[in-house]
């Protein structure tokens, strides 16, 4: 099992993603897409990002989106600033990842995936937004104990967001695409205060039943990345291109199947005994 903890699709073949349709949509306002950068990122890669294969994903994520509600997509990229933690490494001597993958993974997202959130570029109607923060943290392997650096306060920069363009005139319906629980309480109700703003909506993949996200999903269901089409109302969207772990998994080994089975026992086992 040991390097499939994460994902349990590491190894696994990169799935080709079809072109992005060009046909023009029918737009009546504008749909504010908050991305998760770190989670769009395992649901479509797992653990090897590459990131020219996120680009597109992004691009029929947000095509997807601008089609089931018929409004133009207004995306925000949240994802911690990589040159803090690169530079939060070598002052801290950590033993974890080594520095120089870091610095390549860092420059391969900026040319593959930040530096086309610009006018005129693939993901224009995009805005990155690099924030939260670096932290000391330790983690044990079967080779001995290693320091490694800790990102945190995305889902708070993230939530932030969320109620403000709530609250924007300019702004008709929200989106949140993560499927971090942390970020659960964003999809409250409370958060739609503007008169005529509909509650906020959720795009992910499939997820555990018990989520804390289903609370706010019994009225208005997710849009899911893994699934070929969408039901909004009484129309029926196609989804071309559905890129998920869910999906990967049809190229699982036998060896990938089991291990990721014996993984997610073991999860449930411990979450029944707390």
């Amino acid at each position: 099992a040991k390097g499939h903890q994460s994902s349990g699709c590491e190894s696994l073949p990169s799935r080709t993603i079809p072109e992005v349709p060009t046909a023009p949509i029918q737009e009546n306002g504008k749909v504010a897409l908050v991305v998760d950068g770190e989670y769009f990122t395992r649901a479509v890669c797992g653990e090897v990002p590459d990131f020219n294969h996120i680009n597109k994903a992004l691009q029929h994520a947000s095509r997807y989106v601008a089609e089931v509600f018929q409004m133009e997509v207004v995306g925000t990229w949240f994802c911690v600033d990589q040159k803090k933690v690169i530079q939060f490494l070598e002052e801290s001597h950590v033993t974890g990842p080594p520095i120089i993958n870091l610095k390549k993974l860092v420059t391969e997202q900026e040319s593959g995936l930040l530096s086309h959130m610009a006018p005129t570029k693939s993901l224009g109607n995009f805005t990155a937004r690099e924030t939260g923060c670096v932290s000391l943290g330790r983690y044990l392997t079967q080779d001995g104990v290693f320091s490694t650096a800790i990102q945190g306060g995305v889902d708070v920069a993230m939530a932030l967001h969320v109620a403000n363009s709530c609250c924007s005139p300019h702004i008709n319906q929200v989106v949140l695409l993560s499927g971090n629980d942390a970020l659960a309480p964003a999809l409250s109700p409370k958060n739609t205060r503007r008169p005529g703003m509909p509650p906020v909506r959720l795009c992910c993949v499939r997820m555990r039943k018990d989520s804390d996200f289903a609370p706010f999903l019994e009225d208005y269901p997710p849009i899911f990345l893994d699934q070929s089409s969408h039901d909004e109302g009484f129309r029926s969207v196609a989804f071309p291109a559905p890129v998920s772990y869910t999906h990967l998994r049809a190229h699982e080994t036998p060896e990938h199947l089991v291990c990721r089975l014996l993984l997610e026992k073991k999860k449930n086992t411990h979450r029944n005994r707390k």
